[in-house]
């Protein structure tokens, strides 16, 4: 429903925590409604559920700026925990560890503060640790295909290259199929046209593209899905999950690890995962 709006709709402020419910469209053509906030205790820092009262809430208040929303599609829902700074500003600054740096309490405006801390952070702080650290990124592309890019300042030395491909390959349009996109599901062919997880349209060539260019071992589903948004469709990887599962399992044969595709976890072991509620909740709102 990411059509019915073309901007964030930020409501006044009202008694309860936080700027009110916003009504959010995304990159990828969803929306997000929420959040809303509740003050807890040290006693309650673990609690991450949604529970049926608060679901309400998000969706009754989201509808005073657009009505009509049909909750009955919705995906998801998530709550997390946020702390915040008793000195009343950002937590900005180097910890009594050499080179760890904590960045913490960011409230809002906190994304829209976000370059400048970064550029705070690798051009002020990491450059004056003592000793001082050497600034360093792995290439995660072919050398012929890198694009150097060098950070510099007036009153600072030269900052190191860092290595990126801007260009990134445009996810397959699922909407598109029936015009000419001749793709299949599952992991026969051509890793280019095999669809692996047909709610979102991403492609067997795009999940490889992500786990390759992690630098890393990938050693859970979340983690492609982070990555590709493959498993973030309304069957909330259902259908992709064991697709998705060989590939990483493919992936880590590389690393000299042989890992039975069905041993993948969907996340990082030991992750706590918050209760969340049902979509018959949300359809009934």
């Amino acid at each position: 429903q990411g059509s019915k709006v073309s901007r964030v709709i930020f409501q006044t402020p009202t008694d309860r925590w936080g700027k009110g419910i916003l009504v959010s469209p995304t990159v990828a053509g969803n929306l997000m409604l929420g959040p809303s906030a509740i003050p807890l205790d040290s006693k309650e820092k673990e609690q991450r559920d949604t529970d049926t009262e608060e679901l309400a809430y998000v969706v009754w208040a989201a509808r005073r700026s657009v009505p009509h929303l049909d909750t009955s599609k919705a995906l998801t829902s998530f709550a997390g925990v946020r702390a915040r700074p008793s000195r009343g500003d950002f937590i900005i600054e180097e910890s009594k560890i050499n080179g760890f740096i904590n960045v913490a309490g960011i409230e809002s405006p906190g994304l829209t503060s976000s370059p400048a801390i970064a550029d705070l952070v690798v051009n002020e702080i990491l450059r004056n640790c003592n000793p001082p650290l050497p600034l360093s990124h792995k290439p995660l592309l072919p050398k012929e295909k890198e694009i150097q890019i060098q950070l510099s300042s007036s009153s600072l030395p030269p900052s190191p290259f860092f290595y990126f491909n801007p260009r990134r390959k445009h996810p397959v349009d699922y909407d598109k199929f029936d015009k000419g996109f001749d793709g299949r599901f599952g992991l026969t062919g051509d890793p280019e046209r095999n669809i692996i997880c047909r709610c979102e349209g991403i492609t067997e060539s795009e999940i490889n593209h992500a786990i390759d260019g992690a630098g890393f071992p990938i050693r859970c589903t979340d983690s492609v899905k982070w990555r590709t948004r493959a498993g973030m469709g309304f069957c909330q990887g259902r259908r992709c999950r064991p697709l998705v599962q060989e590939l990483v399992s493919k992936s880590l044969q590389k690393y000299g690890e042989n890992i039975d595709a069905k041993l993948i976890p969907k996340r990082v072991p030991g992750m706590r995962v918050p209760e969340r509620e049902s979509r018959d909740v949300l359809s009934k709102l």
